[in-house]
């Protein structure tokens, strides 16, 4: 399920992964993680309209058909029948109306759209894979195993809650901070426990190494802010929190006031270390890489932290043989270790059992496994619960990622996929060339290290070259699921442990990019595109796709990773990947002046009354989106009879999306892509061939004077 937000997510993708999934979700919802939030809203006439509601007694959501320029109509209930559509008053409903009429969000989940047909054609092929009993590879008996346990629920409500209650009891146990130390420096001990501060590898900023990353602590609300400030998607979170909590840990012998004390206890703790960490909006702004650039020897992180026991930590994790450490913010870090004391030892204690509550509730019964769908679904707005069939594949996505990939890539060979797409990505670079050329705002100087880097974009296509492990020495528990689940996390754990001390090795791709999740990703601190087979599916890439449909769908979101190489974050980086300033100061001085009229403009959208897009929280996505749009109509004014009309709406099929009012808030809130719909209606204001295939003019809602147009490229 995991249901952690997005404001953690990104943050710590932004760094290990740098936007790792950039313009998709991942897999399924059992495998998203997205920050959402309880709306309260109401009609365009202050009038309320109760046209939805969460589950068990949550909050009544209500929605709206406000919004300015634009009706959101990505959310279900503004979808109205014999609604009026036309291209030159919103160009995103007109295109993709009769469908999102019709669209109905599969039970179980939240949001629903093009991206997750592909996500569903691909997942059809892993189950596939995964029921497969033929096989006779380890991969395959690995991944085939896992999925008889986690749909075993016999076999699951037989060992019951067992496997999680010996570990929290454990924890319980501790008497003081020598027992408490001993815990947490026991790496392979219970390593679905959250430590607080998590050892990780990633590449450095500054040379082909890797480091030693430390990031400020995933908090149980979601962002920092929650805890100074709670709004109604941190109530809804800790309402739903507090009750899976309750319904597990009575369930292990504690009374409801005991767990209730606890949840806040544990909140408590969290806030302190809240008072100086990063907010959402701090992870999402363009210098975030720049305060998170901050590195230590392992001698100065040593004096960092006198009484969090982190020595030992990296001692027995093999993280010890790292050269270089790297704390994202060092004001968390300290603060961490000024309440990590005797004093707070019942609330720490508190933290991580319900944190351990939180992660693996979902991996033991039945009972336990519907308690974590209840708290997705407050937390979500989505009803229901995924087929059987549909968690596993998620769980296994995760757990087992490198064996379901093999065996994947062994049952649907992609070798001309990996041609073709590859030759896709050139053609696109190719076309940035062109594009960058006629730039007249930049100076040549700049031009040319900006061409350098275009022509250094690795291109890393369908599937990698080589893995992290041939898994031949992982094997099952027989004992219970959560012990499986254990073992693979272990074995990674320790091949993530290993590479601290070395460099980059590009043949590899990073592990959170498997090569069948349904999201592609530009690497800034690596100067990758990363474009996986779980993407290349469906409406996206199928046999028969016309030059039109291609480009307007993969080729612009291709095109848009290829952008975020001189976005407000990858201008950050050059073209061996390291953070350089390669950008004469009146350039540079340019490029802000252009992202502020991106975030002028963004900022005056409005989603619903009381609610407005924040430009400087989505300039990135949005100038890639652009971006990715302006050089694939470049590209197609080569060729002859091109269809722009066919162009146009496959890009709105692309993001073609229906989801929840708590889906809506949540993403305004922290997550840096713009709404769908505002990522198709933007794009096109600022091309003159969309105004010539429909006929805009001004006094259209779709109008956009020259002058007022805001493509950075």
């Amino acid at each position: 399920m995991k249901i952690r937000v997005v404001a953690m997510l990104l943050a710590t993708s932004m760094i290990t992964a740098a936007l790792t999934g950039c313009g998709a979700n991942n897999t399924a919802q059992a495998n998203e993680q997205s920050e959402v939030a309880t709306a309260n809203i109401t009609s365009a006439d202050g009038a309320s309209n109760d046209t939805a509601s969460a589950e068990d007694g949550g909050e009544k959501v209500v929605t709206t058909l406000g919004g300015k320029p634009w009706v959101n109509s990505i959310i279900k209930e503004n979808i109205t029948e014999g609604m009026s559509t036309s291209p030159q008053d919103d160009f995103y409903l007109y295109s993709n109306y009769d469908k999102l009429s019709k669209l109905e969000i599969p039970e179980g989940e939240y949001v629903y759209g093009t991206r997750y047909g592909v996500r569903d054609a691909v997942t059809e092929k892993k189950l596939n894979v995964i029921k497969d009993e033929t096989g006779t590879s380890h991969d395959q008996m690995l991944v085939n195993g896992l999925y008889k346990q986690i749909t075993d629920w016999n076999s699951r409500n037989a060992v019951g809650i067992a496997p999680a209650q010996k570990t929290v009891k454990e924890i319980e146990s501790i008497k003081d901070m020598d027992e408490l130390n001993a815990f947490i420096s026991d790496f392979d001990k219970n390593i679905f426990v959250t430590r607080i501060i998590k050892p990780q590898t990633i590449k450095d900023f500054n040379s082909d190494n890797n480091v030693l990353l430390f990031m400020q602590p995933d908090f149980i609300l979601g962002g920092a802010e929650e805890y100074s400030n709670r709004s109604e998607y941190g109530e809804n979170v800790y309402n739903a929190y507090k009750t899976l909590n309750e319904k597990v840990l009575v369930k292990m012998g504690y009374t409801k006031e005991a767990v209730d004390k606890m949840f806040d206890d544990a909140i408590s703790f969290e806030a302190k270390i809240a008072e100086k960490s990063f907010t959402s909006d701090d992870r999402l702004q363009a210098d975030y890489y720049q305060k998170a650039n901050n590195h230590y020897s392992k001698e100065e992180m040593y004096g960092l932290l006198k009484n969090y026991p982190i020595e030992d930590v990296l001692k027995n994790s093999g993280y010890d043989k790292a050269k270089d450490v790297m704390v994202e913010n060092p004001d968390a870090f300290k603060r961490i270790d000024e309440v990590y004391t005797a004093e707070n030892l019942e609330n720490i204690k508190a933290l991580l059992i319900v944190n351990y509550v939180n992660k693996v509730s979902e991996y033991l019964d039945k009972e336990s496994y519907d308690a974590a769908i209840e708290a997705n679904n407050m937390i979500t707005g989505s009803q229901g619960t995924l087929s059987d069939d549909d968690m596993a594949v998620n769980l296994i996505s995760d757990e087992l990622s490198e064996p379901l990939q093999r065996a994947y890539l062994q049952k649907y060979d992609a070798t001309e996929t990996k041609k073709e797409i590859t030759a896709l990505c050139k053609d696109i670079i190719a076309g940035y060339e062109e594009m960058l050329k006629g730039e007249d705002w930049l100076s040549e100087d700049t031009k040319k290290k900006a061409i350098e880097k275009l022509e250094n974009i690795r291109i890393k296509a369908v599937y990698p070259d080589e893995w992290y492990s041939d898994c031949k020495d992982l094997e099952l528990s027989d004992t219970s699921l959560l012990e499986s689940l254990e073992n693979a996390e272990k074995h990674m754990a320790h091949i993530e442990a290993a590479k601290a001390a070395g460099k980059v090795d590009i043949k590899k791709w990073d592990k959170e990019m498997n090569c069948l999740i349904s999201g592609i990703a530009y690497l800034p601190n690596e100067n990758i595109i990363v474009i996986p087979l779980g993407f290349l599916d469906g409406d996206f890439y199928h046999d028969g796709m016309s030059t039109e449909e291609l480009y307007g769908s993969l080729g612009c979101i291709i095109g848009h990773e290829v952008s975020h190489a001189f976005d407000p974050t990858g201008a950050q980086f050059d073209k061996n990947g390291n953070m350089n300033n390669w950008w004469t100061d009146a350039d540079f001085k340019a490029f802000g002046q252009r992202v502020k009229k991106v975030d002028d403009f963004y900022d005056a959208i409005t989603v619903w009354d009381g609610l407005n897009v924040k430009g400087s929280n989505v300039d990135t996505e949005a100038i890639a989106d652009m971006g990715g749009m302006k050089v694939m109509l470049s590209i197609a004014k080569n060729i002859k009879d091109f269809d722009y009309k066919k162009f146009f709406e496959s890009n709105a099929n692309a993001y073609l999306l229906k989801t929840t009012p708590e889906y809506v808030q949540s993403q305004v809130a922290s997550d840096p892509h713009p709404l769908y719909y505002l990522r198709t209606n933007v794009p096109v204001q600022q091309f003159d061939e969309f105004y010539e295939t429909y006929g805009i003019k001004e006094g259209d809602n779709m109008y956009l004077a020259p002058e007022d147009r805001i493509s950075v490229w």
